[in-house]
């Protein structure tokens, strides 16, 4: 029987070590045929961070990965260059060091890509990188952000310094608007919504699908995971550990239900293997 990713946020690993997938990937092929640019908000340990992983290999062209999922038949494979940004891997602590630690990832990343970019300013490169990777390999670049809120929300108790994280930021995303035909696809995600005047209006038009009912299908995981283990084995160690479902559960309001869903390491810690 295959086992349960516990805390694996890599899908190539999942895929690799034989665990367990529940195929989703019919409806990233909807999201990225149909949108260009994309905010989701979720809380942690919904999964974000697999998805871009997800989002990051169909990019990259590694159609193995992908045998016997839906989206291996998809009629386009293409390599993509890729900017994979983690702010809650960043320095936060003020925005200078916050730059600072951005400002050396872009320059891993070009680094990576054989790329030589003549500037200190981080929005500046940011928006180099984004063209100079597009015209380099000859497809369209692919920007992916997890975690893009981390350096606001690490401050809500020290405003001034949530503002001016918020202004950098706001700096550097505005750079994505100039380079529009060198872009293929944008996902951004966090935790939180902030207005989309305030933080995204430099921006192409970003569409949110945290309350879309279609893009729910992607975290419908309690239903499909649940097939995999019985629910009389489930009551058992319920009743074994004395855990009580009111503390076991977590409420998540969708915007459209209120569905009763089970954080996944919650689950997974209880159902090792």
């Amino acid at each position: 029987m295959k086992k349960l990713p516990l805390g694996i946020q890599t899908f190539s690993l999942l895929i690799e070590d034989n665990l367990i997938y529940v195929d989703k990937t019919k409806h990233i092929i909807n999201l990225i045929d149909s949108l260009k640019y994309v905010f989701l908000s979720r809380p942690r340990r919904f999964g974000k961070s697999l998805l871009l992983s997800t989002i990051e290999e169909f990019f990259l062209g590694k159609k193995e990965l992908f045998k016997g999922l839906d989206i291996y038949d998809y009629p386009e494979w293409k390599t993509h260059p890729i900017i994979r940004l983690d702010f809650s891997n960043m320095e936060t602590g003020n925005e200078e060091s916050f730059r600072e630690t951005l400002f050396d990832r872009l320059n891993e990343i070009a680094a990576f890509y054989g790329i030589k970019i003549k500037s200190e300013i981080v929005s500046q490169y940011f928006g180099r990188l984004i063209k100079e990777l597009s015209e380099k390999f000859g497809q369209k670049t692919v920007i992916l952000i997890d975690e893009y809120d981390k350096p606001i929300t690490d401050h809500l108790d020290d405003p001034e310094t949530a503002e001016k994280l918020r202004e950098f930021l706001k700096s550097v995303f505005v750079r994505m608007k100039g380079n529009d035909a060198h872009i293929r696809f944008v996902l951004l995600t966090g935790v939180s919504k902030f207005s989309k005047v305030s933080l995204f209006s430099g921006m192409n038009q970003i569409t949110d699908i945290s309350m879309n009912e279609n893009m729910l299908l992607f975290w419908d995981t309690l239903k499909k995971n649940w097939n995999y283990i019985s629910l009389n084995t489930l009551r058992s160690l319920l009743k074994k550990k004395e855990l009580q479902k009111r503390n076991f559960f977590e409420k998540y309001n969708t915007g459209i239900t209120v569905t009763a869903g089970m954080q996944q390491p919650g689950c997974i810690i209880l159902f090792p293997s």
